[in-house]
């Protein structure tokens, strides 16, 4: 049976989500959002995703838990590779990723695995799983240490446990905001200064340079409207402040081109950022760089078409 490889990459919010996609369609070639059924995933995701949903669905809860299903917000696929971009729905929501990871690792156990393996196009036979947080007024080595205790162990919400993270993450040398213990990673956005901030540090000079009179505009107009304690006393609130302005700039300067919608839908939809800026961008190129030799995918090349 043909065999996949996988990069499940747990995202903090829909922004990340957002952000992620742009990096796989511009520096990875990768340019479509696959509507796959259950069935057609590999094993043992495809029995994992469908016994969720019917897990779910038996406890006739509400619609607005029903949204809350644990299921990819994105599917990517190149070669033999399957992405999957979950969005974890914040740094400190560990239930849900957790719950998936037991649920999963259980399934990959060879006995179990080969249960599931006639009815689906192909088994998952490598696992990569990449975490993406925002320092925040920490630094990247305290968020790498908040997620060795959270995840060293994954216990679900039925008491049930699995050792997951056996070593340290290590620091890669050529990032200093990624570390690495084998198979799992963490990405941390923070400002390349201070080390500290949220991925809109990143975010918004991009819109700068792409956008620079829309930008100014959006930012006369949010600056003035709005009052922002970006100068508090207290680090932990400017840093937050200074994070939901530029998200509320972001936000205002893409409404011509998709009124009314969020800021995941204007950095994913707008088409307000050229392929140009994001490989000129050191930040985006430096997480991109890291993709490569976490996974082993060659980038594609800034010439190519997509």
């Amino acid at each position: 049976m043909e065999q996949t490889k996988a990069l499940i990459v747990f995202c903090e919010g829909k922004h990340d989500v957002a952000f992620c996609r742009l990096v796989f369609k511009h520096f990875f070639a990768v340019d479509k959002n696959k509507k796959l059924k259950f069935s057609q995933y590999p094993s043992p995701l495809n029995k994992l995703f469908k016994t969720n949903m019917t897990k779910h669905a038996v406890q006739d809860m509400s619609l607005d838990m029903a949204h809350k299903f644990f299921l990819p917000d994105s599917t990517y696929i190149k070669d033999d590779w399957l992405f999957l971009l979950f969005d974890a729905g914040g740094k400190d929501k560990t239930e849900n990723p957790q719950q998936f990871l037991y649920d999963f690792l259980v399934l990959m156990d060879k006995e179990s695995a080969s249960t599931f393996r006639e009815d689906a196009p192909s088994v998952i036979a490598d696992v990569k799983y990449l975490f993406l947080f925002d320092a925040d007024h920490k630094k990247p080595g305290a968020i790498c240490k908040e997620f060795e205790r959270n995840y060293s162990e994954i216990e679900t919400p039925q008491k049930e446990k699995k050792i997951w993270l056996k070593d340290s993450l290590i620091p890669v040398k050529e990032n200093s905001f990624a570390a690495i213990s084998e198979d799992k990673a963490v990405y941390v956005w923070a400002d390349s200064v201070n080390q500290t901030g949220t991925l809109e540090e990143h975010l918004l000079p991009l819109f700068e340079a792409d956008q620079k009179e829309l930008t100014k505009k959006s930012t006369l107009f949010i600056d003035g409207t709005f009052p922002w304690e970006t100068d508090h006393k207290e680090n932990e609130k400017a840093i937050a402040e200074t994070s939901r302005r530029k998200k509320a700039i972001i936000t205002a300067l893409g409404q011509r081109e998709k009124p009314g919608s969020s800021m995941n839908v204007i950095i994913d939809q707008a088409k307000l950022l050229s392929v140009d800026t994001l490989w000129k961008s050191k930040p985006v190129r430096d997480f991109a760089e890291f993709l490569s030799r976490f996974t082993g995918i060659e980038l594609a090349s800034p010439k190519m078409p997509l």
